[in-house]
């Protein structure tokens, strides 16, 4: 092997091993071999380089028994820090973390009503307090949120333009703010659970009152035209179905909230089957079209449409006579559970320590 080669797979084993350390905090030599598979003595050497640059830290800590000390390993702290700011529907929370992945600081801000010139107009306010700039900056975006409801309303006096929530930031200097959903996390702990680690074009859709869909094509989140969180309402109203999938949407939730055998004086038995074939119909339809343009390899679906028995099933075999390249695979997922703040973070974090 070449001293050229050596040098780069020596390179590549020294990030290797700093990831683990960065992943696994205070992880020991001995573990450090066992999880990357390089040899003990390999270990000793990279990490000896790592602590000479000043990259890693060793970390004591007293065992409980009072016997000898386990010197555990972590990523050296830099001045530099990180800020994640997460929007729900009713609160945006401005977090601040270290490059260990440590809270340093939160303030939350509750409003009756978020959108996107509440979302900047707290940003700019916190950013402007800082005495040093954060070198990331993440946005956070709960599932349940498409992007046109934030959008930044942008007065000029003689008009009103509702620009990109990213484009108003870059008005006010905060620029490479990475924006990313809860739902793109959802999406990988449930492929991940589901054994599809090969999915790499899928679509997840919202079966809601208003439908939304976002497209991954090899992973990654496929921007349209600024938006990677799409509507439905338009391509719904140009089929001529919007009406009907908003009003069984409002059947679907009189049947939830009322007592069988009451609702618009019909039974509950009677009413059904209807919302569960409108729904897997409009569904089928509209991803129907959307296969034209996307040859995916699976459908997520997530929302009150949902919970309809068997609309995965349904959805599947009307995808079979309404195209050719339907998907093999379809899901129903149940809500995010998780907080899903500490993958962005540790996304962040990865990126200003290993310069990314």
């Amino acid at each position: 092997m070449s001293r050229a080669s050596l040098s780069d797979v020596r390179k590549k084993n020294k990030e290797i091993v700093k990831k683990a350390i960065f992943d696994h905090p205070q992880i020991s030599r001995v573990e450090l071999a066992e999880y990357t598979g390089l040899s003990g003595g390999t270990i000793t050497n990279l990490v000896n380089e790592l602590l000479a640059s000043g990259e890693i830290l060793e970390s004591f800590e007293q065992k409980s028994t009072g016997g000898r000390r386990r010197v555990g390993l972590v990523i050296q702290m830099t001045a530099d820090h990180v800020v994640l700011v997460e929007v729900k529907h009713r609160q945006i929370s401005f977090k601040i973390y270290d490059t260990t992945k440590q809270l340093i600081e939160t303030k939350v801000m509750r409003t009756n009503y978020v959108n996107g010139n509440t979302i900047v107009e707290f940003m700019v306010e916190e950013l402007e307090r800082l005495a040093k700039k954060p070198v990331k900056i993440g946005l956070l975006i709960d599932e349940n949120m498409i992007e046109s409801e934030l959008s930044y309303m942008l007065s000029t006096g003689l008009s009103q333009d509702n620009i990109p929530i990213r484009d108003a930031l870059k008005m006010f200097k905060i620029d490479q703010v990475e924006i990313e959903f809860t739902s793109q996390y959802h999406l990988e702990e449930e492929i991940a659970n589901a054994k599809l680690e090969g999915i790499e074009n899928y679509i997840y859709t919202a079966l809601d009152y208003e439908m939304t869909a976002q497209i991954y094509m090899r992973g990654k989140l496929v921007d349209h035209s600024g938006q990677t969180v799409i509507s439905m309402s338009p391509l719904l109203e140009q089929m001529g179905l919007l009406d009907k999938w908003r009003e069984v949407f409002h059947t679907v939730a009189t049947l939830k909230n009322s007592p069988v055998g009451t609702v618009s004086g019909k039974s509950l038995l009677s009413l059904k089957k209807s919302p569960q074939k409108t729904i897997a119909e409009i569904t089928a339809s509209v991803l129907a079209i959307i296969l034209n343009f996307y040859d995916l390899d699976a459908v997520f679906m997530v929302g009150n449409g949902t919970n309809i028995p068997g609309i995965e099933h349904s959805v599947q075999k009307l995808l079979r006579i309404k195209t050719v390249r339907y998907p093999e695979h379809i899901y129903v997922l149940g809500a995010a559970v998780g907080d899903y703040s500490e993958n962005m973070v540790k996304r962040l974090t990865e990126r200003v320590v290993f310069g990314s």
